[in-house]
């Protein structure tokens, strides 16, 4: 078998030889076929429009400004999980979210609706929050929620006609976010945006 032409000044250690094209096809090919299966894996996004009563809300602040890894650590410290598990009014939000403006510097509040509580464990507080209407933003029901792709569907959502976001000091409410798990469905992250008609 004849050795593959080597370039004047090549060193044989360094040479390599062509791949066919064959091989550089089967590779895209394979790269075409990976990128296609995980995009059949993405969650199909869906949005709802929902009105939602005057509710009490009962967290723990931190500034809108705070690292993430620092707000979940603190949360966890004060026995924040424990804290939901014991009051939440819908068993099926496991965890959630307001980001209100009652400070109009904006607040991160993570902790769970409730009824019938007139006074916040220590290290907690209780808001009360107007009623309002909102979009949904969410996916199809999976096994596992997918927080990642519902925030990057809420860039571009178009909001129902004759309606504006209501996200200012007015409603008070920025943003909810809901880790939503149901029995039977599965699971789901939910971005609830404020709108109200133009």
């Amino acid at each position: 078998m004849s050795e593959p032409i080597k370039k004047p000044g090549t060193k044989p250690e360094s040479f390599k030889p062509k791949k066919p094209e064959i091989i550089n096809m089967m590779n895209e090919a394979q790269m075409e076929a990976k990128e296609s299966k995980m995009a059949e894996q993405k969650p199909k996004i869906v949005t709802e429009q929902i009105s939602y009563g005057e509710f009490i809300w009962l967290g723990k602040e931190y500034p809108q400004n705070l690292p993430g890894t620092d707000v979940w650590k603190d949360f966890d410290s004060w026995g924040g999980w424990d804290m939901v598990e014991k009051y939440r009014k819908n068993p099926s939000y496991k965890c959630a979210v307001v980001n209100h403006l009652i400070d109009p510097a904006g607040m991160y509040m993570p902790g769970t609706f409730v009824e019938n509580i007139t006074k916040a464990p220590e290290g907690f507080v209780l808001r009360k929050f107007p009623a309002c209407e909102y979009i949904v933003v969410t996916h199809e029901w999976k096994p596992k929620w997918d927080m990642f792709i519902v925030e990057e569907a809420v860039k571009d959502i178009q909001i129902p006609k004759g309606y504006i976001k209501y996200d200012n000091s007015d409603s008070l409410i920025r943003l909810i976010e809901i880790e939503h798990n149901d029995p039977e469905k599965g699971s789901r992250w939910e971005n609830w945006i404020p709108i109200k008609k133009a």
